[in-house]
């Protein structure tokens, strides 16, 4: 399951406070709710969330920020393991 997303705030943005208020907001309990509902990507530890339900009784591992920099390299990886064309 993947529940991760970059966020981030242009230089020069009009309002990045309120972008940055949005980030926020986004990883409140509600947020994530709202998340869940239109693309199931709750996190996993806000009940009620279809990633909840999926790890209820479940190990559930998380990438640190080391393995999220190799996050390009695993999904190669994946994909050669099925067949795949790997693009550079």
């Amino acid at each position: 399951m993947e529940s991760a997303e970059a966020a981030f705030v242009r230089k020069g943005s009009p309002h990045p406070h309120a972008a940055q208020l949005l980030a926020g907001w986004l990883t409140s309990n509600e947020g994530q709710r709202l998340l869940d509902k239109e693309d199931y990507k709750g996190f996993p530890w806000v009940p009620g969330t279809f990633n909840a339900k999926l790890a209820a009784g479940n190990k559930v591992l998380f990438c640190d920020p080391e393995c999220a920099t190799k996050a390009g390299e695993m999904s190669a990886e994946y994909l050669r393991a099925l067949g795949l064309p790997v693009t550079q």
